[in-house]
């Protein structure tokens, strides 16, 4: 039966005054905050807590639980050289073939040998080797009988590396391996943590008794197995003479085989041993025990978190070597060139230091869109954007004008490097031109810049390129990894470090708008944040089904 007008319009009415007072009630929630925060917050207590059960059952039960997370994947075969139990009187004589050679490594130190030579470690960061921790005292003992006394050790550990050498490590190896050593509790532990736990593919087999030949080990390795990557186990603590004979030996086997050498980091993809429950290590784990402990590690992960974004200003001051330009245009003295040998012999490693630690957040569970991340590489590996640039006479190219905003930075010659139609400048050009502040570390060769919520790091050991974006757990504010990549285009020159121009604004979520030729010698580049759509209008469904974001104002 047809209504009407009068019926009709009231009926529209009605529904209009609802959705009225529905996007009232939402703005009014929007506005304040306070009510759908303790909602929120309510609800997540109590699924964490569920969440919380349901990980002690399935521990119990004798399955891994662990958080899913994405590792590189190098292009070439790689082999990583890893050195345990050090540093002892022999591991100088380790690092001077390495560098001979120009191989980086991996060194699972222990934190009272760290101690009683801190040269040594020293010296192992500044060469640009990886740094893991190995435990304190290495007794099996105190680290097996209970995860507390492996747990108390590998935090002396940290202590002594950030002591002795400024160094906070996410990677760690346990004594004699984990099979038969570690249950289901110590991976769930230490991942809650934020470490990353490495047992190996190959093992040397230079301890298995004392005094193993050179020659033997050598071809223990050889055996292989021969995987994309590769683990190699060794030793350099006192009495492995012979490890360090056959060392040249090992280097050689695998670059005959077209192997890259690299040093570990927490995306490389770990090997782990089955678990196996020992007798040798009676445990038990209460719920409650599981809870709190839980709850100690992620407080740790959090802290550490804390400290490690932004990079500490007092230690980035620090050094003359490679130090950075800074954002007003004064140059800092020192500014030593990379050369060949640093830059091209070191072709992945470096101390794993505070710059890199924020890709922790990683292991908790913060990871970034696939979306995203496949963009920023792309921003990275793809710069074609730039052909209407390059296409000019770029031999003849003598000026560059960046303007974003209201800024307008000039580059000139002396500034601009092309690479492959990439446009290379230095880092604190882009800082100036965005009113951003860049830090330099010393001890991880780590250039950082802060953007809004973003967060680029240049790693020259490296040759890597992190981003990352700010995020907020409870009242926390901590960078969220978001991709990490190979940038062979990194160069250090006259205590400027040199990175590719589109692809650093795009790490920082600057867009490039436009490439114009101002003459057959300057090109201009305007560059700015992606414009905001106005407010959408919500419609009663998005609202109820919780798809809308906050307005933005």
């Amino acid at each position: 039966m047809k209504r009407g007008w009068p019926a009709r319009f009231s009926s529209m009415f009605s529904r209009v005054v609802v959705v009225a007072m529905v996007m009232v009630m939402a703005l009014v929630g929007w506005g304040s905050g306070s009510g759908g925060a303790e909602a929120k917050s309510t609800t997540e207590a109590g699924h964490g807590e569920q969440a919380l059960q349901e990980a002690y059952a399935a521990l119990s039960a004798g399955k891994r639980v662990e958080t899913e997370r994405s590792y590189r994947t190098p292009e070439k075969p790689t082999v990583y050289l890893t050195f345990d139990d050090g540093p002892s009187e022999l591991t100088p004589k380790v690092l001077d073939v390495l560098k001979e050679h120009g191989v980086p490594a991996t060194f699972f130190v222990v934190g009272a040998q760290v101690e009683a030579r801190p040269e040594v470690l020293k010296r192992i960061v500044k060469e640009g080797h990886a740094v893991g921790n190995h435990s304190y005292n290495h007794s099996y003992k105190e680290l097996y009988s209970s995860f507390e006394g492996y747990w108390s050790q590998l935090k002396r550990t940290e202590e002594v590396l950030l002591r002795t050498a400024g160094v906070r490590t996410s990677i760690a190896r346990a004594p004699g391996g984990t099979f038969s050593n570690f249950d289901h509790y110590y991976f769930y532990y230490l991942q809650e943590a934020g470490y990353h736990v490495y047992d190996w593919s190959i093992d040397s087999g230079d301890s298995r008794r004392v005094g193993v030949p050179a020659a033997e080990i050598v071809a223990n390795v050889q055996k292989g197995p021969f995987r994309h990557e590769v683990n190699v186990l060794m030793h350099d603590g006192a009495g492995h003479g012979e490890t360090l004979k056959a060392l040249p030996d090992i280097i050689r086997t695998f670059r005959d085989q077209g192997y890259t050498f690299a040093a570990m980091d927490e995306q490389v993809k770990p090997d782990r041993f089955s678990v196996v429950k020992s007798s040798r290590w009676p445990r038990h784990t209460t719920l409650e025990t599981f809870k709190t402990t839980t709850e100690d590690m992620r407080e740790h992960l959090a802290a550490r978190l804390k400290e490690a974004a932004p990079l500490d200003k007092g230690r980035a001051a620090e050094g003359l070597a490679g130090r950075l330009k800074s954002a007003d245009g004064d140059v800092l003295e020192g500014g030593a060139r990379a050369t060949a040998g640093s830059a091209g012999a070191v072709q992945s490693g470096g101390p794993v230091d505070s710059a890199g630690l924020a890709g922790l957040a990683v292991s908790a569970g913060f990871t970034g869109s696939g979306g995203a991340a496949e963009e920023a590489a792309g921003a990275v590996t793809e710069d074609s954007a730039f052909s209407t640039v390059t296409a000019m006479d770029t031999i003849r190219l003598q000026q560059v004008m960046l303007r974003i905003g209201n800024r307008l930075t000039e580059l000139e010659a002396s500034e601009l490097l092309l690479r492959e139609h990439r446009l290379i400048v230095p880092l604190r050009a882009l800082a100036e031109a965005l009113g951003a502040k860049v830090e330099w570390s010393e001890s991880s060769r780590t250039a950082a810049i802060e953007y809004g919520t973003h967060r680029a790091e240049y790693d020259l050991s490296r040759l890597q390129l992190r981003s990352y974006e700010q995020v907020r757990i409870g009242m926390t504010d901590i960078y969220r990894s978001m991709q990490v990549t190979s940038l062979p285009e990194l160069e250090l020159r006259d205590g400027s470090l040199y990175v590719p121009m589109r692809a650093a604004l795009q790490q920082l979520g600057v867009k490039v708008l436009a490439y114009e030729a101002a003459s057959e010698r300057a090109a201009v580049v305007q560059a700015g944040r992606p414009q905001r759509m106005g407010m959408l209008v919500p419609s009663v469904p998005m609202i109820l089904a919780g798809y809308l974001p906050v307005p933005e104002v």
